[in-house]
């Protein structure tokens, strides 16, 4: 849930700021590729947030290792490629441990964190058909001739 709420609220703040420059390819009136260039402020901004959202992500990734006994060194896979979609996978479906273990006893969830962590999920849903759709997209128009 708090995950959730940490990726909209830092997609906030980076859109507020010209972030989405940086992802959004433009083109002159020849059609090469323009550079982004959002300056100086909004990218240290970016930066700096990106960096704050970083910890804050490492921080509840070791919590939920700790949910089920395993230590929090685990998220070191998290650099790793390939192995760190499965790792969050495994995090993603893994249940807690039902009773204390050695970093303490289970945390109760509100429902209110229950209710985000749900709408969090369809939003990763939503995201990877958007972007596999528009992947399939381009890769068609391209394929055609058409991009």
């Amino acid at each position: 849930a708090w995950g959730a709420i940490l990726g909209v609220v830092s997609n906030l703040i980076s859109a507020a700021v010209g972030g989405s420059k940086l992802f959004v390819p433009e083109y002159d009136a020849s059609g090469t590729p323009v550079p982004p260039d959002i300056g100086v402020v909004p990218l240290g901004i970016l930066i700096a947030v990106g960096l704050v959202f970083f910890v804050f992500y490492i921080l509840f990734a070791v919590r939920r290792c700790h949910d089920f006994s395993a230590s929090g060194w685990w998220n070191l896979l998290l650099l790793v490629p390939v192995a760190n979609l499965a790792f969050l996978l495994f995090l993603w479906l893994k249940p807690g441990d039902a009773g204390a273990n050695a970093y303490g006893p289970p945390r109760v969830t509100p429902g209110w964190e229950k209710v985000v962590g749900i709408i969090g999920a369809v939003l990763i849903v939503i995201g990877l058909a958007v972007t596999i759709g528009s992947g399939v997209t381009a890769f068609l128009a391209a394929s055609s001739g058409g991009g």
